[in-house]
Order: structure tokens, then sequence, then C-alpha cells
């Protein structure tokens, strides 16, 4: 946009100065006949062999500017004058020619403005139909147990009922239009993004008051595990949520809270900032029989979750 602008400048003022440069001739030759023909007029005038030896160079255009005064000694000054006067407009076209230039320039200028202007507003509104089709987040938990006598899988399978039994009763209270699936992992959809930061809190906060109900009573430590996601559809696959929190684990993330760059994203875009974490890069995970990897861009969250629950 810069060099066009340059380029349209530069081919402008070259137009003009050749205006004003033949403007600025024009006025020299006026100026230098009105001398000549004023110093004629002055002194041959009073010569007459000089007078008619030189009137032929001077009578054409005297003659063609005063036809009326053909003859007459009275056309030379005439003409002077008529020729000194001829300055004035070719002046005025100078300051008219310095006008249509500037204003040619600006009008330029604020055609490219409304040019850019709409240019940024189209960048706007895709950009935001990039955070627009972000619809909806899920959360995936898993739990598991430390204890100094070993637990069965029934009472593992006891602990996480009842601790996403709790966690849902808080989180429909807080969010009724989120959807929960309980099975071996808590899994938390929904498409308002403006309260996930309330839906995450209130995980955490059961999580922290059953983790010291439970070291108390049974010297049971909960070692928890969030991923947090982001879909382009509101029709997610409680499958497909599962398989990511699996893979992203195998990652050497059990007892983390992440999210993926999606989800990110689409909570930066939100000004919110309390679950952002930080970015760690991109991790690939093979699945069974898979030539090509699938990839996940990670933010941490928590990097212990057990400990901040504890604390």
């Amino acid at each position: 946009m810069i060099k066009t602008v340059d380029n349209f400048r530069i081919t402008v003022k070259s137009y003009f100065d050749s205006i004003r440069g033949f403007i600025n001739y024009s006025i020299l030759a006026l100026l230098l006949g009105s001398l000549i023909y004023f110093l004629y007029w002055s002194v041959f005038s009073t010569d007459e062999f000089m007078f008619q030896q030189s009137r032929m160079y001077f009578d054409p255009l005297a003659e063609f500017i005063w036809p009326s005064l053909i003859g007459t000694m009275e056309i030379y000054a005439k003409t002077s004058l008529t020729l000194f006067f001829s300055v004035i407009p070719l002046v005025f076209c100078y300051s008219i020619c310095d006008s249509i230039e500037e204003t040619l320039v600006v009008a330029y200028n604020k055609k490219l403005e409304r040019e850019h202007i709409k240019m940024l507003k189209n960048m706007e509104k895709e950009e935001q139909r990039q955070y627009d089709i972000i619809q909806e987040y899920s959360i995936c938990l898993s739990i598991d147990y430390e204890s100094e006598a070993e637990l069965s899988k029934k009472t593992k399978q006891e602990y996480n009922k009842m601790l996403f039994d709790r966690i849902k009763n808080v989180i429909k209270l807080l969010d009724k239009s989120a959807k929960l699936n309980l099975s071996e992992v808590l899994i938390v959809t929904s498409d308002k993004f403006e309260k996930y930061d309330l839906v995450n809190d209130a995980i955490l906060s059961v999580l922290t008051r059953e983790q010291k109900t439970l070291q108390a009573k049974y010297k049971i430590n909960i070692i928890p595990s969030m991923t947090t996601d982001a879909y382009t559809t509101q029709d997610v696959k409680l499958e497909d949520v599962v398989n990511t929190h699996r893979a992203i684990q195998s990652f050497n993330f059990k007892n983390r809270a992440c999210s993926t760059a999606l989800f990110s994203k689409k909570y930066k875009h939100l000004n919110q900032e309390k679950y952002a974490g930080v970015p760690i890069g991109e991790y690939a995970y093979f699945k069974n029989n898979e030539r090509h990897p699938s990839t996940y861009e990670l933010n941490i969250i928590y990097k212990d979750l057990s400990q901040k629950i504890a604390a």
C-alpha cells in the first residue's frame, strides 16, 4: 500500500511539475517580451531609421494583440503592458496547480485509508469467525488413588462414583446447559465458555474437600488428571474426548491439568486468563496400526494437580 501511495505521488508531482515548468517559462517569456517592447517603444521611437529597420520584427505580435492601433507608436507600449499583465493569470494558474495537486493526493490518500479500514474490518471479521467456529469445550477428569493399603478396583470405582456424583451436582447448579457423563472418567461438555472458570473451580473445590476427608479418615491421596479440549461442533463424541485424554496421559502427563491450543485460543479471546496455562509445544501420539501420528499442541495449567488440591 505504501508503495502504491508513493507511485501515485510521484506521478502526480511529475505531471504538475511539468505544467509549473511550462508556466514558469511562459512567465519569463512574457516579462522578457514586455521589457523588450517597452525598450523598443521608449528608445527606437525617437530614431526613425532604426525604427523602420526593426519594426518588421515587432509589428506581427503587436498587430495581433492590438489590431486597432496599427500604424501608431502607442501599439508597442500597449503590447508591453499587455504582455506584463498577462503574467497575472499565469501566476494564478500556478497556485491552482498546487491546489489541484494537493487535492488529488489528499483524495487518493482518503481512498486508500477507506480501503485499509475496510481490509482491517474484513480481517477482524475473519479472525472473529475463527473464534466463532469453536463452539464447545470438554473437561475430562480421571482419578487414581494412593494409599498405604492397596485399593481394589471396585473400591476405586466406588470412590470415583462418589467424587463424580458430587462434582456433577455442583456443576449442574453453575451451568444448567452442561452435559455430564460419568463412567471410568468424568466428562463435562458445554458451549458456555464464559462459565469455564466456574466449572473448573467447582471441580477443584470438590476434589480439595474430598481429599481432606479421605486423607483424614483413610490416609488416601487423590491423584487426578484433567484435560480440556475444544471443538468446532456441538456434537462431541465422548469416545473422542476419552481417547484424547488417554493419549495426553501417555505423554507422562498423569497428575497434571492441561489444555489444547484450540481451547486456549478461544479462552484467551474471551479475555480469560485464570486457566490459560503455559504453552509446552506439540506432542505426537501413534495409535495402533496408524502410519501418521495424531498431534496435540498443549498448554500446562498445573504440573502437580494432587499438590494443587492438597494445598
